[in-house]
């Protein structure tokens, strides 16, 4: 399988994002539309290549991926196929969007193996213009995101977290605690009227529900020293923090994080320009 992924993939370093923080993104937008469909297809009859790949689009349209030079406005290197070979059977896998803030817009895309449902997070380009995605251990191959669960329903890919009863790395909910205290700062961004307000920072504080716990994880609410109330935010038995939480301006604020020992570390975003940021929490004993 990781031939295959190859093919439709090999590289530029990570954008920064850990696994953890594109699936707790992935988990906490929930759905995502499919753009089209890949099938192999063996052009030079001499067995797949990293070319060998027909893209057909929602709109029927069929493209060879990098059957042109790539360019800045053609990072895929799609040519456009007049007449297309008969595609039988099944797709190979499914390509979509997903728009992660932070992210390179031309790379934001996730690939989907249609027999497994096993996702890959494209990063990047090669400077031989090959595609890479996500390589988790450094093993020069690409990893399927593996704390997540995939389906594919009604033209969308359906991201939920995997089941904690079937994950190795679950950690108990005993070693969840039920209160973090920390810090959060503003690292950078841009906001048009207020230049300074994308650094800043201040003190912040979760509680985790764990008596009302759901599918969705364990309820998280709280509140910052700068007036955003916390609410909208879940944390998995395996220790992933995700959602979006609402303030009373209703200024939205995404979250991501992992549990890492006695802490929850992660990022998140700011409606207020286009700001980013960094918290760590400590349990409170």
């Amino acid at each position: 399988m990781k031939k295959i992924i190859l093919g439709l993939a090999a590289a530029v370093a990570l954008f920064g994002a850990t696994a953890q923080e594109v699936e707790s993104y992935l988990v906490q937008k929930g759905e995502f539309d499919i753009a089209g469909k890949f099938y192999m297809y063996d052009f030079d009859k001499n067995g797949i290549n990293y070319n060998d790949w027909i893209f057909l689009a929602n709109n029927g349209e069929y493209y060879r991926l990098l059957g042109e030079q790539p360019t800045p406005n053609n990072v895929f290197g799609w040519k456009k196929l007049s007449n297309p070979p008969q595609l039988n059977g099944e797709p190979n896998g499914y390509f979509a969007p997903i728009y992660m803030p932070g992210d390179d817009p031309k790379f934001s895309w996730v690939y989907v193996v249609a027999s497994t449902h096993q996702l890959y997070k494209l990063v990047g380009a090669n400077p031989n213009n090959t595609l890479r995605y996500l390589d988790i251990n450094g093993d020069g191959y690409p990893d399927a995101l593996p704390d997540i669960e995939v389906e594919i329903v009604d033209g969308k890919i359906v991201v939920k977290p995997k089941n904690s009863s079937s994950s190795s790395s679950s950690i108990s909910a005993v070693e969840i605690a039920s209160e973090y205290k920390g810090t959060y700062k503003l690292t950078g961004g841009e906001y048009a009227n207020y230049p300074d307000a994308c650094y800043r920072g201040g003190e912040v504080v979760f509680y985790i529900h764990k008596e009302n716990y759901s599918d969705n994880g364990y309820p998280v609410t709280g509140y910052t020293n700068t007036g955003e109330n916390i609410d909208g935010l879940y944390i998995t038995k395996e220790g992933n923090l995700y959602g979006t939480a609402v303030d009373v301006d209703d200024v939205y604020t995404v979250w991501s994080g992992k549990v890492v020992g006695n802490k929850i570390i992660g990022t998140y975003d700011t409606e207020e320009g286009t700001c980013t940021g960094e918290f760590e929490v400590t349990a409170v004993k």
